[in-house]
């Protein structure tokens, strides 16, 4: 048990020394910064108390977060007056960060999201506090009107406080999901001059986001599933129409083009914000309810068609080739309305004709090819219509890739008599004559004679 007179005194001292730091804002720096020194350890004291659960209710009814809150403001105006923090000043919001966290989030599920660790929150005894009023819009205020993306370790520590939040519980989740901050999430992932680090970061708080969502009802969220997809698919489109990687002229203006004014230009945006799909689908949501929000906002017509947007761009195709198997191969596994809908539509053609344009694919992303043609490695699970696509890019591939995916496709797509009959469906004799061995001049000897060995096996 506290003693009576420790939280007053530490509220008061924390009043005291918010009056004195407000004072000293346009004093010396180094008796400001010893300011700060003293509001720290009170922060710090306030955590370590915190940790006793018995005493967040205690602490959340003072005035501890408006002070601190209005504390870190303070200290997110100087950036008006200078270009970066001072590493006291950045230990402070750090500081503050970790006692927000103890208090909504005192299980630090959060933190252990971040990590692949989920919650089971029917195990967590705990009824975490409702959330503060002044902390969401004390978020969207430092990201629209303070300008906080161009000091992306700021934006870590507000954005960890907003992920803890959101995952502490249900209840404060719904209140920080907001449109308010779904537009700060999106803002920062549409642009390609955010930081890697905090694009991250608010990617995984947007996954966080649509899965607490998935497990409310709609008259409980303040912004719909469908909404946030949307925008998402908003965002993903805002970054297809940048110029910043089209061929120039000449090669000077090719060597300048991350140093487009002045700005830091994160080249593997559109990678990530694609990666982000699979980590929306894990296996302890209910996958129905997101998987039709994806499929209204046209998931998959958007994706398939980037290969063809982005291959004048002067980058490196197959990572972004790769990332965008395995999430189409994600949405595909979670939904048959949509696996259906990529299979026997035009959209599989679009995806792989756009993969050809990338030039001599990678073997990372022939592995991703065939991982979703057989279902991530099922001999039961087999997309003949996909085998049938690598079959016809085999005569593109380098000798070592088709000698790979040749020795992978005789021993999969040989593996049982279902599997023959599904491949045999797709006509893929055929296919391989048509395709590969009328100009067998395309192909390695070994690749040649593993080819020949499938139709001798299908036949």
């Amino acid at each position: 048990r506290l003693p009576d007179e420790l939280l007053p005194a530490i509220e008061k001292f924390l009043i005291i020394a918010r009056d004195k730091f407000e004072k000293d804002f346009s004093g010396e720096e180094e008796k400001e910064e010893e300011t700060v020194l003293e509001i720290q350890l009170l922060v710090q004291c306030l955590t370590i108390i915190c940790r006793h659960f018995d005493n967040i209710t205690t602490i959340i009814k003072s005035s501890y977060i408006s002070n601190c809150v209005a504390l870190i403001n303070s200290i997110i105006d100087k950036l008006n007056h200078q270009p970066s923090l001072s590493c006291e000043h950045q230990r402070f919001i750090k500081c503050c960060d970790y006692f927000l966290q103890a208090l909504y989030d005192p299980y630090l599920t959060w933190r252990n999201f971040l990590r692949g660790d989920v919650a089971n929150y029917a195990k967590l005894g705990y009824k975490i506090s409702p959330l503060h009023p002044e902390i969401v819009p004390f978020i969207y205020d430092c990201f629209q009107a303070k300008g906080i993306c161009k000091h992306p370790d700021v934006g870590k520590e507000l954005f960890h406080i907003l992920g803890a939040v959101i995952a502490g519980s249900q209840h404060n989740g719904l209140r920080a999901i907001s449109p308010a901050t779904v537009n700060i999430v999106m803002d920062i992932i549409s642009k390609w001059e955010s930081d890697s680090g905090l694009r991250q970061l608010v990617l995984q708080c947007l996954t966080l986001m649509a899965i607490i969502l998935q497990k409310s009802s709609p008259e409980q969220r303040q912004i719909d599933l469908l909404t946030i997809f949307q925008l998402f698919m908003g965002a993903v489109q805002t970054l297809l129409e940048a110029d910043h990687f089209l061929q120039k002229a000449t090669p000077a203006e090719n060597f300048e083009l991350s140093q487009r004014d002045d700005n830091y230009v994160d080249i593997n945006s559109l990678t990530a914000i694609i990666d982000t799909i699979e980590h929306f689908l894990p296996d302890y949501v209910n996958k129905q309810v997101l998987c039709n929000a994806m499929f209204e906002a046209k998931f998959l017509t958007t994706l398939v068609q980037i290969p063809d947007r982005v291959k004048t761009w002067n980058i490196d195709h197959q990572p972004l080739g790769s990332s965008l198997v395995r999430s189409i191969h994600k949405l595909c596994s979670s939904s048959e309305k949509i696996h259906y809908n990529f299979i026997h539509t035009n959209n599989i053609n679009v995806l792989f004709d756009g993969l050809k344009l990338f030039g001599r694919p990678s073997q990372n992303l022939i592995c991703d090819c065939l991982y979703f043609a057989f279902d991530g490695g099922s001999n039961r699970n087999l997309n003949a219509q996909i085998v049938s696509k690598l079959i016809e890019w085999i005569p593109a591939m380098a000798e070592p890739e088709q000698n790979y995916i040749s020795d992978v496709l005789l021993k999969k797509c040989t593996t049982n008599l279902q599997s023959k009959h599904s491949i045999s469906e797709q006509r893929i004799i055929k296919r391989i004559v048509e395709s590969c061995l009328v100009d067998h001049s395309k192909l390695s000897a070994k690749c040649t004679i593993n080819l020949l060995k499938l139709i001798e096996e299908l036949a």
